[in-house]
């Protein structure tokens, strides 16, 4: 995938979401769940292909981030965790570091949420 293909990509990513931010904001939940899957995976597409093609960390970070975003509002916690640990292996600029360990701490409590839940589930 060339880096204009990545960038066509990337940009329908963010139109997608704009869309299910729209929608989430009108209070069409599972409509928005469902473009920002959308996006999500589109995303996640211009990402690994740009960490296939480019050496620039930045850019690699940017996508990642962003990917970790989208996997985040569709409830894919485990991808958004992963995207941000494969941002912070990309050497961010120290700004984005900072965000990306916030980013992983919510996941990470997120996951710590969804894992209580459940086990209270089959106990209970």
């Amino acid at each position: 995938m060339k880096s204009n293909k990545i960038e066509i990509t990337h940009n329908q990513a963010m139109d997608i979401a704009e869309k299910a931010f729209i929608q989430l904001n009108n209070g069409n939940e599972e409509i928005a769940k469902s473009l920002f899957h959308q996006a999500y995976l589109l995303e996640k597409e211009a990402a690994f292909s740009l960490m296939k093609n480019t050496s620039d960390a930045l850019a690699k970070t940017i996508l990642l981030k962003s990917a970790a975003s989208l996997a985040h509002n569709c409830d894919n916690f485990f991808d958004s965790r992963e995207h941000i640990k494969q941002a912070l292996n990309c050497n961010p600029p120290e700004n984005l570091e900072h965000e990306l360990n916030e980013m992983l701490a919510e996941m990470n409590e997120s996951l710590k949420t969804i894992s209580f839940r459940r086990k209270k589930a089959v106990s209970g």
